[in-house]
């Protein structure tokens, strides 16, 4: 634990994620207890999530959306 990035302790507070497509909109839930959002945001594996979900969503003609849970 000692040897854990900042950013490996903000993320290792994911413990839920849920893919739902809704209306055409792929909607992906992210959650989990102690997760800082406003922190989890500013990651880069927030960001890499984004992107990828993003671009694969168009790819198929869906909308995409990110939702805290």
């Amino acid at each position: 634990d000692a040897e854990m990035s900042i950013e490996d302790k903000i993320c290792s507070k994911v413990t839920y994620i849920s893919v739902k497509n809704i209306n055409d909109t792929i909607e992906l839930s992210v959650g989990g207890k102690g997760l800082n959002w406003k922190q989890f945001m500013l990651t880069s594996a927030y960001s890499k999530l984004c992107n990828c979900f993003e671009w694969a969503c168009k790819k198929q003609g869906y909308q995409f959306k990110i939702r805290k849970i």
